[in-house]
């Protein structure tokens, strides 16, 4: 088949109709869809296109597409046949040539409207597109990439190339939308999945990369300027992560969380931490690197241990003084605190329960006032220890304590004063881990000023505590 059949031409078509043929013909076979038939198509044009240009040359006259050559005298080399025509010839006679108007001189002025348009690129230069882009125009963009596509400037191949090498700068260079990118794509019939990539593999691939970050923070940024996204975890996470909430409607939220709104806080903080570390400058928010503070952990069974230690060691001095004298006195303290204290720690554990519901119902004045009666650094921003929550409870417990193991006024208050003493040291050490400190019980035996402290404080209480009920006379 020839190349004038694949263009469907007659044959001797001017360079004009082989670039309008192969321009209509581009559109049926792309190369993404039938690469054979691009190439046949290729190949054709090519071919034609060099004929026309043979054909067509200037010197030669319009209307005779095939030229007929001159026959050489018959009986005489070629060589020799120029020079005998000449010889037989009749002589004309010489014309006086006149000169030329100096007009006639100057070149030819072509018309504007002549000129091919396949010589002529669109108006629409890839400079402009940028500053289109830089403005956020991306709809004038994608049409003046259309524009481009369909005109005969890109039929010739390396010309088509090179459009494609500034695409690809432009949307380096630029800030583009996710959505953008996609029709660009789309348009100029790039695809990773059939391999059709306008450039190398890793520049690829950062595009590629730029256009999943890119869509991850328009979506990011969608979830905190819409209200309608706080009902979902993922809006509640991010509102609790990024929004600049006090310390009162961060306790409030914190405690209305569910495990599925945990799970998202912890999916978009390893995201800021890991994958996106700018996203919050790009935001203009702040990312609450603390939010871990405020996860609910379950009560460690240490607390357990600690509360029931500081139960046996005051039943059990209580037990010492009351059966002092007596026959297996300590043996009887001793059973009296160890059946007595795991009775009082569940007791108090289930009352416990029910108090921390009031306390999340009044959290946000819980808030407010432990934030000037607690130290910083036991307060946590409201997520360590808070007055209503935490030590109202442990004093309550502490009096109740005391009270009834108690025989005199100062018993009362010496017990009720080393059981809260005592206790708020097992609760706070219980909670240091949600501080940002160490784990709770080696942190207690670390070499340190503040824990010796801690400790000395409990053995002087202790000793203090064992002292009066061994002075004070026994109910009788």
């Amino acid at each position: 088949m020839s190349c004038w059949s694949v263009l469907g031409l007659e044959p001797g078509a001017d360079e004009r109709s082989v670039k309008r043929a192969y321009a209509r013909l581009l559109k049926v076979h792309r190369p993404d869809e039938d690469a054979q038939a691009f190439q046949r198509l290729r190949e054709a044009y090519d071919q034609a296109l060099s004929l026309a240009r043979q054909f067509h040359d200037p010197g030669q006259p319009e209307g005779d597409p095939w030229p007929a050559l001159s026959e050489p005298a018959e009986g005489i080399d070629p060589p020799l046949a120029e020079p005998a025509a000449r010889q037989s010839a009749p002589a004309q006679p010489v014309q006086r040539v006149e000169p030329l108007p100096p007009a006639a001189l100057a070149p030819a002025q072509v018309p504007e409207a002549e000129v091919p348009e396949a010589e002529v690129p669109p108006g629409i230069s890839p400079q402009q597109m940028h500053a289109w882009l830089e403005e956020g125009r991306d709809r004038e963009v994608l049409d003046a990439v259309r524009a481009w596509l369909t005109s005969e400037w890109l039929l010739p191949f390396d010309r088509r190339l090179e459009f494609e090498q500034q695409m690809v700068v432009l949307v380096e260079r630029s800030q583009w939308s996710p959505a953008f990118f996609e029709a660009l794509s789309r348009l100029m019939g790039w695809d990773d999945d059939l391999g059709q990539l306008p450039c190398e593999g890793w520049r690829w691939g950062r595009l590629i990369e730029r256009c999943q970050d890119q869509a991850w923070l328009d979506a990011l940024r969608r979830t905190l300027d819409s209200s309608a996204g706080r009902g979902l975890p993922q809006g509640r996470a991010a509102s609790f992560l990024l929004m600049p909430l006090s310390d009162a409607q961060r306790r409030r939220a914190a405690d209305a969380f569910t495990q599925a709104d945990w799970h998202a806080c912890n999916e978009l903080a390893q995201a800021l931490e890991y994958q996106y570390p700018e996203a919050c400058e790009q935001l203009g928010v702040r990312y609450c690197s603390h939010w871990r503070r405020w996860f609910p952990q379950p009560v460690d069974k240490k607390l357990y241990v600690g509360l029931w230690a500081l139960l046996t060691f005051t039943l059990g001095t209580h037990s010492l003084v009351d059966y002092q004298g007596a026959r297996h006195g300590w043996i009887n303290a001793l059973l009296s605190a160890l059946v007595s204290a795991p009775l009082m720690l569940w007791i108090g554990t289930a009352v416990y329960c029910l108090w921390g519901r009031v306390a999340r119902a009044v959290g946000r004045w819980d808030v407010l006032i432990s934030r000037k009666l607690i130290p910083t650094r036991y307060y946590g921003q409201g997520s360590g220890l808070l007055l209503v929550r935490h030590l109202l409870p442990l004093a309550a417990g502490s009096l109740a304590i005391g009270a009834a193991l108690s025989h005199t006024g100062w018993q009362k208050w010496a017990n009720t004063g080393w059981l809260f003493t005592a206790g708020a040291c097992v609760v706070w050490l219980s909670k240091v881990g949600r501080l940002g400190l160490p784990r709770p019980w080696i942190h207690l035996v670390q070499p340190s000023s503040q824990n010796k402290r801690t400790v000395l404080i409990m053995l002087i209480g202790f000793a203090c505590l064992l002292l009066i009920n061994w002075l004070m006379p026994r109910h009788s």
